[in-house]
């Protein structure tokens, strides 16, 4: 564990400052501003990476943030939060929505305008994941904001983060902490997922963002089956293969590319991986999704510059 900010023991004049210094760099530029006087005024910030997912643990006495929307367009940022408020009650104004949340689960979006605080001693925590590797459109986290409880994955994501926060110490020092950090990145895009398409005016009909993002997501589970393709994509989502091209088309996403560029990081990370160090190139092209060992070569050194062969040697150096 890494405490990153205590301003217990600091002379109360210091407090906010360190407090607002931490906060803008640890997000993004925004005003912090105490909601508590003289020495009341507190807070400890504990730090635990997982790969590039990051958690915290928050204990501080009461503070607004406030984000306007200059900050916002001078400063995007390239992180979302989803916070548990543990104690204390957590109240939260985004656009034209007010939401008080305690004992729940809540979405800080730093690139809308917002206002945020505790009015007493709080506790909660938080999960900070980037957002390219969120990959979801701005509309459907700004949604799914507003319907948390609505998903049935709410009390899971709940359940994951305190217990990410109880285990931390151990979690951060395990060989698959990395993996950790995208599995809990994976389970922050599917409680999102479903808060936003949650009380869905066409019950019929997912939204085509929505869809995009169960259709990435079907992909990157799949990539290992050579027979992943848009007839089995489109038959697994319940739509017609022309309707998913044109879903990929309006989004400027180019589904074959894609999944050529997702099975390809796949394949240059395991083969540097010890545990395939007795699998041939070939072999591990073809558990990743690769049927012909020429195309995989050919397509590897269009993306990395080298051949399979040559990244592999060069990792073994390392």
């Amino acid at each position: 564990m890494a405490t990153v900010l205590d301003t217990y023991g600091v002379r109360p004049d210091e407090r906010a400052d360190m407090v607002a210094d931490h906060v803008v760099r640890a997000a993004a530029p925004q005003y912090v501003l105490p909601e508590t006087a003289g020495d009341q005024l507190n807070a400890r910030f504990d730090l635990w990476e997982l790969g590039a997912a990051t958690i915290y643990h928050v204990e501080c006495s009461g503070f607004r943030l406030l984000r306007t929307g200059k900050q916002v367009c001078g400063g995007p940022s390239p992180v979302i939060a989803l916070g548990l408020a543990e104690s204390g009650t957590t109240w939260h104004r985004f656009g034209a929505h007010e939401a008080v949340w305690s004992n729940e689960l809540f979405v800080l979006d730093y690139n809308l305008p917002y206002e945020v605080g505790w009015r007493e001693l709080s506790r909660f925590s938080a999960v900070l994941v980037p957002l390219e590797q969120l990959g979801l459109p701005a509309e459907t986290i700004r949604t799914a904001a507003l319907r948390l409880l609505a998903s049935p994955l709410h009390d899971l994501m709940s359940s994951h983060i305190e217990l990410l926060v109880r285990r931390a110490d151990t979690l951060t020092s395990d060989p698959a902490a990395r993996e950790l950090g995208s599995a809990s990145t994976e389970l922050v895009r599917a409680l999102l997922t479903s808060a936003a398409g949650a009380n869905s005016v066409d019950g019929t009909a997912v939204p085509a963002d929505i869809l995009l993002t169960q259709v990435r997501e079907y992909v990157r589970r799949n990539l290992t089956d050579c027979d992943l393709g848009p007839e089995s994509i489109a038959r697994a989502h319940s739509v017609s293969v022309r309707y998913l091209y044109k879903l990929c088309h309006s989004a400027d996403f180019r589904l074959e590319q894609w999944i050529i560029g997702q099975r390809l990081e796949r394949v240059r990370a395991e083969l540097v991986r010890p545990r395939n160090g007795h699998r041939s190139i070939a072999v591990i092209a073809a558990l990743g999704g690769f049927r012909d060992p020429s195309h995989f070569a050919r397509r590897f050194r269009q993306a990395y510059g080298m051949t399979p062969r040559e990244w592999r040697s060069i990792a073994r150096e390392r």
